[in-house]
């Protein structure tokens, strides 16, 4: 079981209002968690948004967290590494539809028509995984996939 703190703070269109306080507000959360002996059963996480890791080219391969975001990041890296709490993405590719022009709605909406993409060896057929590899690229290289935390 799980207790998400904020409904993905670190959206973009957020900018970086919550920043200095999602982190603080886990931990609380997680100190009242300690307090009732719940903390072995119930773990705390931060929903983020698939849109808080950016691709300049569109390639799974350059992805990263925006700077604005790196030191939240390493933050929450530490919290759930210390908790044994998982890393929680929302993909939306209906929102990376929104936000990027060179998306496609066949892309978005995994249709046999749509044009795949290519990134080195990998190509996708929709957006969904394209985001995926994206998330995942991203998070190795902050080290959160070190302990098993993706889900």
């Amino acid at each position: 079981m799980c207790v998400a703190v904020g409904d993905e703070p670190f959206l973009q269109s957020y900018g970086d209002q919550f920043h200095p306080f999602v982190i603080g507000a886990a931990t609380n959360i997680q100190t009242d968690l300690m307090s009732a002996n719940l903390a072995g059963e119930v773990k705390v996480t931060i929903p983020c948004s698939s849109d808080t890791i950016q691709s300049e080219s569109n390639l799974p391969s350059k992805g990263h967290f925006g700077s604005d975001l790196n030191k939240t990041m390493t933050r929450l890296h530490a919290f759930l590494n210390k908790h044994h709490s998982r890393f929680f993405v929302s993909i939306s590719p209906f929102l990376t539809l929104h936000q990027n022009k060179n998306t496609s709605l066949d892309f978005s909406l995994f249709t046999e028509i749509a044009h795949p993409h290519r990134d080195s060896h990998r190509t996708y057929k929709n957006s969904f995984y394209l985001i995926y590899d994206t998330v995942v690229t991203t998070l190795s290289m902050v080290g959160l996939l070190d302990f098993g935390q993706l889900d």
